[in-house]
């Protein structure tokens, strides 16, 4: 899938399609850049009519993904006619901010057994990083960030 993006001055092509790999999380926060996320998967899965099994995750942080992460995943998977989907609650809480996701990650894949996971951060800025440290992200062959190089 191809999607052009962003203002008229700075348009991005965004393409994203389906891995090989049957059992993908979404790591899933209750903002709008993986709510996106979770939503293109699963409207990839439909149009291609594929028996990918995509499950959500969400770490229940402070920053709000402990109210916001579930209602999203209720509303989009309901819009796809899945009934009663909730992220499961990954990821190590007693960590320092910055590390839990990578703990929920981590537990997605080896716990769970993802073949891949994505997380929906679109960019590293200043402005978004209010009390926390910049951090680096490397996708992997079981990690991916595909919204990265929209920044």
């Amino acid at each position: 899938m191809k999607i052009e993006c962003g203002p008229a001055h700075d348009r991005r092509i965004f393409e994203l399609e389906l891995p090989q790999s049957k059992r993908i999380g979404v790591m899933v926060s209750g903002g709008m850049d993986s709510a996106l996320l979770y939503y293109i998967l699963l409207y990839l899965k439909r149009e291609q009519n594929t028996d990918h099994y995509i499950r959500p995750f969400a770490v229940m942080r402070k920053e709000g993904s402990k109210y916001h992460a579930k209602p999203i995943v209720s509303k989009i998977a309901s819009y796809f006619e899945i009934n009663g989907e909730f992220p499961t609650i990954v990821g190590d809480t007693a960590l320092p901010e910055q590390k839990q996701v990578e703990s929920g990650v981590k537990q997605a894949i080896d716990l769970v057994r993802m073949d891949v996971v994505y997380v929906g951060v679109i960019s590293n800025r200043e402005e978004h990083l209010i009390g926390y440290d910049k951090l680096s992200y490397t996708e992997t062959d079981k990690l991916k960030y595909p919204f990265m190089n929209l920044e």
